[in-house]
């Protein structure tokens, strides 16, 4: 699963404000908990988004989250990958060429 966790500022929270308009789809946030649970850490439902400090996205929520976050992401990494290392032959053959001359 995908770890999220808030973004800071000077050891301070960054947070704004965005329109409903803004906003494509909801998701499915789990706390990480570490080694304690809720209850030991004394969590309530009410605050355990200010109380932990990172979260997991679950991606099976729904079938279109799962099938982008696991097949998409992955074949979108392994394009890149391609990539670069198609570039990496091209700049390989470039200098076997140059010193061939």
């Amino acid at each position: 699963m995908l770890q999220v966790s808030f973004s800071s500022q000077n050891h301070r929270q960054r947070a704004s404000v965005i329109p409903l308009t803004d906003v494509q789809q909801s998701c499915h946030l789990i706390p990480a908990f570490g080694r304690g649970s809720a209850k030991e850490l004394g969590w309530i439902a009410e605050k355990v988004l200010q109380e932990a400090p990172s979260f997991y996205l679950n991606p099976y929520l729904r079938h279109y989250d799962f099938y982008f976050l696991r097949y998409m992401l992955e074949r979108y990494l392994i394009t890149k990958r391609d990539q670069a290392r198609e570039v990496e032959e091209a700049r390989s053959r470039a200098i076997k060429n140059r010193r061939r001359r």
